[in-house]
């Protein structure tokens, strides 16, 4: 019956707004709403209905009134628990961010440094890829393979 009825209301209202019929439409569907609320059968249901609330009140009102510190403190702790996994997040967000901070002004500093070694190779004159060798000997007369070299064997 109250599905029946909620039903019938929300297609009441649908028709009165979407109708383009004008007033004649409208008067006719008032005309039947009148009726259908002066029906007995639904003027019992809702009597019925408005009892069973008048009824069931205070015992849903006392029931809500024991659950409420119980709910309340679900709630305070769903909130507490979300806080701190917020808070988390966010730490952990700046954590990155002051690390991706890092990471980056040391690859700065190492461009730069590396900048400023060629540089002053450059200015020094020597050769912009220097090739060292171990065991090369930088005066040739001490060479103990060249001519004229020192051999110390």
């Amino acid at each position: 019956m109250k599905k029946r009825l909620t039903l019938l209301v929300g297609i009441g209202i649908g028709f009165v707004l979407g109708s383009r019929a004008g007033r004649q439409s409208y008067e006719r569907l008032k005309t039947q709403v009148e009726e259908f609320w002066q029906n007995p059968r639904v003027q019992e249901g809702v009597q019925q209905a408005t009892d069973t609330v008048k009824e069931k009140a205070p015992e849903v009102a006392e029931m809500v009134k024991d659950k409420a510190p119980e709910v309340a403190g679900k709630v305070q702790s769903a909130a507490t628990s979300a806080a701190g996994a917020a808070q988390a997040k966010a730490d952990d967000v700046k954590s990155n961010v002051q690390q991706k901070k890092a990471e980056k002004d040391a690859q700065k500093a190492a461009d730069k440094a590396s900048s400023q070694v060629e540089k002053d190779a450059k200015n020094a004159g020597a050769v912009e890829d220097p090739v060292v060798l171990n065991d090369a000997v930088a005066d040739p007369s001490q060479d103990p393979l060249a001519e004229g070299g020192n051999p110390k064997r």
